[in-house]
């Protein structure tokens, strides 16, 4: 007999769509989702929450399109 499909990957990664301030869309992926309690994914989906409000996304994209421009971890464009 067959094993079910659910057993052929052991790790199952989720994405969800978020709706950013600006009004733009972003897929975050939660890794491993099948292995983590509801409450472990919830507290994941908060920390990504409070890391979203803190991110200059203007800021972010520029530093995406002209990589030149320094930026420094944690000063509101990628926070620690």
């Amino acid at each position: 007999m067959e094993e079910p499909l659910t057993n052929a990957n052991q790790a199952i990664n989720l994405g969800v769509p978020w709706l950013l301030p600006d009004g733009g869309m972003m897929t975050l992926t939660v890794f491993d989702g099948a292995s983590q309690t509801l409450a472990q994914l919830a507290g994941q989906v908060e920390a990504v929450r409070q890391k979203v409000e803190k991110t200059d996304f203007n800021r972010l994209y520029m530093a995406t399109v002209r990589p030149e421009m320094p930026f420094e971890p944690g000063e509101g464009l990628c926070p620690a």
